[in-house]
């Protein structure tokens, strides 16, 4: 009868920790997918923003965010420095 329990036991033991491996698993991948949709988040935000300095519309703050956006990946240097000039063309009038 011993054996019976020990087998009882160790099946216990591994039914547990195959739900507790699913478990963890289940909340890393809904971890991962909710940090991409907030780097996806501020993309389209950094985006926004660009865009509406392109068409003309300046704040105080558009530099600040642009190079946030840029230092955290959410906008390429490329991206910013074509929002940057297309700003300062329309100051200069071109």
């Amino acid at each position: 009868m011993s054996g019976l329990k020990a087998l009882i036991a160790v099946t216990c033991v591994v039914v547990i920790g195959g739900v507790g491996y699913f478990i963890v698993a289940d909340m890393n991948a809904k971890k991962a997918s909710e940090a991409r949709e907030a780097r996806q988040e501020r993309a389209r935000a950094c985006e926004e923003r660009a865009q509406t300095m392109e068409a003309g519309n300046q704040s105080g703050d558009d530099l600040l965010v642009l190079i946030e956006c840029t230092n955290n990946g959410a906008m390429t240097q490329d991206r910013m420095n074509r929002a940057i000039t297309a700003v300062g063309r329309r100051i200069n009038g071109g």
